[in-house]
């Protein structure tokens, strides 16, 4: 069964156009999950982001097995 879930995020500048994030999360299914993520604004209101919700399972493969990749394009609407 699931447990209630909570997470912390942080965004941070590392440069004009591109962002990373780091997200912290207790419960659900698990325990503890980590997750890191990088984003772009790209020109003409383009978002391009990659990352991972569980990178813990590419780190401690004894430990945990959940591992996560994702890419998303979205397209800003003004």
């Amino acid at each position: 069964n699931s447990k209630p879930f909570m997470f912390l995020e942080g965004k941070f500048l590392v440069h004009k156009n591109l962002n990373s994030g780091l997200l912290l999360g207790y419960g659900g299914y698990g325990t503890f999950t980590a997750g890191l993520y990088f984003e772009a604004n790209l020109k003409e209101n383009w978002l391009l982001k990659f990352g991972s919700n569980s990178v813990q399972g590419f780190v401690d493969t004894k430990h945990t097995r959940g591992e996560s990749l994702y890419i998303t394009l979205c397209k800003k609407i003004k």
